[in-house]
């Protein structure tokens, strides 16, 4: 029998979105629960100047499971081409 967990990545883009980025990702880890392990979240954010990148840098500190990619000039609906 193959043991193995599921992989799930979640991407969450932002723009001065920090006050409500802690939520999400409280919500995404508490429901997540044991398969937390195999969850990755990509924030992609447009170049906020509020306090996202603190909060990013936290989780990752926290879970270690989070990227941040950086768009400056880009806003949340318009289409990211790295």
């Amino acid at each position: 029998m193959i043991n193995w967990l599921p992989r799930t990545c979640v991407v969450i883009p932002t723009l001065n979105a920090g006050i409500f980025l802690s939520e999400c990702l409280e919500s995404l880890y508490s429901t997540q629960g044991k398969r937390a392990i195999g969850l990755t979240i990509l924030v992609l954010d447009g170049g906020s100047v509020d306090f996202t990148h603190d909060i990013v840098s936290f989780y990752q500190q926290k879970y270690g499971s989070i990227q941040l990619s950086k768009f400056p000039g880009s806003h949340p609906g318009q289409r990211i081409t790295p």
